[in-house]
């Protein structure tokens, strides 16, 4: 049994068996070659997705500790890309920066201007600027990330 195997007859090596193998290796160097050049493609393929039209805007230019507020951010969206989501970062920067949770936010297509509500940050009082960070993710290998920096607004403390 085991001479059987070590035998021709049971490899047999037909131009039928190699040309299988050739076509075998074709088919995955090809299909390499695709997934190649469309990895390729998703790095450098420019995206337009979001743009910021203005500055982030805080409504109020004094805020306590811990108080809610409202900035107001002008942003414009493509429409190719409505079902795609952003992770968004706040980060209040001083002589430190504080980073929020990141949050999925939706938004509609198009130019807009937006009013959102956010908590101001526990940190010591004086002048602080707002920066929102959006990041898409629009392929498997590819991010994409856009910020905008507020004007400084004053953080003051909570018992005055």
């Amino acid at each position: 049994m085991l001479s059987d195997i070590a035998s021709d007859k049971a490899c047999p090596d037909t131009l039928l068996d190699k040309v299988k193998a050739y076509h075998v290796a074709g088919v995955a160097l090809l299909l390499s070659l695709v997934g190649i050049c469309l990895i390729g493609y998703w790095y450098v393929c420019p995206y337009n997705i979001f743009k910021f039209t203005a500055p982030i805007k805080v409504l109020d230019k004094q805020i306590r500790q811990g108080d809610w507020f409202v900035y107001e951010m002008a942003y414009c969206k493509a429409a190719a890309y409505s079902e795609l989501q952003a992770d968004v970062q706040l980060l209040f920067i001083d002589h430190v920066v504080q980073y929020t949770p990141v949050v999925f936010e939706p938004l509609e297509t198009g130019c807009h201007t937006i009013k959102v509500f956010t908590q101001a940050p526990e940190l010591p009082p004086g002048p602080i600027r707002l920066s929102v960070v959006r990041t898409y993710h629009p392929n498997p290998v590819r991010w994409i990330t856009y910020e905008n920096i507020s004007d400084p607004f004053e953080l003051i403390a909570k018992n005055k």
